[in-house]
């Protein structure tokens, strides 16, 4: 379901940027699209886990069920991750990549270090994305403030045409300036 938020948000900005549309609505629409189909499979492991894990792999697994939940909320937070990393990577940004070729280097070394059991490896997960989320959300913030309002095609008319009227009224008073100019040089000589 994320691939298919991605695919179609990707080439939608990066149009509505080329135009001067408004886009960012797109990135808040996806983030809650994915969300919410997320929200349904966390929920759906974390109350039917050891079913899940009984159907698709057996009760040898059952063990496992209890953190599925818990991965699939890791899972989660790396495509919420992956839909800003996309918007920001269609308007020509590279930095959420940045933050997530860190954010994987933080990942690795932290289950390094943290990893005597399943437990602590999905927690790490867990963590990092988190901390990758809240950074890339912060960042976004920061770079809605920073970037100039987009206004729409008919704003955008509308103040071309009380530019052009603007134009014509100064050059209207220029011209008439002018004649005054010259009536009065020829007064004078």
């Amino acid at each position: 379901y994320k691939r298919q938020v991605v695919t179609v948000l990707l080439p939608s900005v990066a149009q509505r940027n080329e135009q001067g549309l408004p886009h960012r609505h797109l990135l808040w629409m996806s983030l809650g699209l994915v969300g919410l189909a997320s929200v349904v499979v966390v929920t759906g492991a974390y109350f039917a886990g050891e079913w899940v894990v009984n159907l698709l792999f057996g009760a040898e697994y059952l063990a496992v069920a209890p953190l599925l939940w818990l991965y699939a909320l890791a899972t989660t937070l790396f495509a919420l991750a992956n839909v800003f990393i996309t918007y920001q990577l269609s308007l020509g940004l590279r930095v959420g990549s940045w933050l997530a070729l860190g954010a994987g280097i933080i990942q690795i070394t932290a289950i390094i270090l943290f990893h005597a059991t399943l437990t602590q490896v999905v927690v790490v997960q867990v963590i990092v994305m988190s901390g990758l989320i809240v950074v890339l959300l912060l960042y976004e913030l920061w770079r809605g403030r920073q970037t100039p309002k987009v206004v729409s095609v008919s704003e955008t008319n509308r103040v071309s045409a009380d530019r052009r009227e603007t134009a014509r009224g100064l050059n209207e008073r220029g011209q008439t300036q002018a004649r005054e100019k010259g009536a009065i040089r020829e007064r004078d000589s």
